[in-house]
């Protein structure tokens, strides 16, 4: 008798991959594996979605503890900073759509002050 066993969902998939994995530093960069098509969001109280990851594996240059709850299961309030595909537009993303952990990602300092890194 075979056993039949579902597919994992999406979201479980992200948590084992947290677990196994951190982004990898290079230079002044942190290359993380993340979900193709991902949005990314202005910056502001009301982000709207400016352009979109096209690759699984991208780089970003920090991350932001904020407010808004991005619906992600290990940190519901991250997000990250990058550089968009389609429109080379910076902005932020939702630490859900990154399967590798953040935690390597330096912290942005201060209120209104930028990731540190030249942008």
């Amino acid at each position: 008798m075979a056993l039949s066993v579902g597919a994992p969902t999406a979201q479980a998939a992200t948590q084992t991959t947290k677990a196994a994995a951190n982004c990898k530093a290079s230079g002044d960069r942190y290359y993380c594996h993340n979900r193709a098509g991902a949005p990314v969001y202005s910056r502001g109280d009301h982000p709207v979605v400016i352009d979109h990851l096209r690759t699984t594996y991208s780089w970003f240059v920090c991350r932001k503890e904020g407010a808004k709850n991005n619906n992600s299961p290990q940190h519901p309030t991250r997000w990250e900073w990058t550089k968009g595909d389609d429109h080379g537009k910076w902005g932020w993303v939702k630490d859900g759509d990154i399967a590798d952990e953040t935690n390597p990602l330096p912290r942005m300092k201060g209120f209104f002050v930028s990731c540190p890194w030249n942008l």
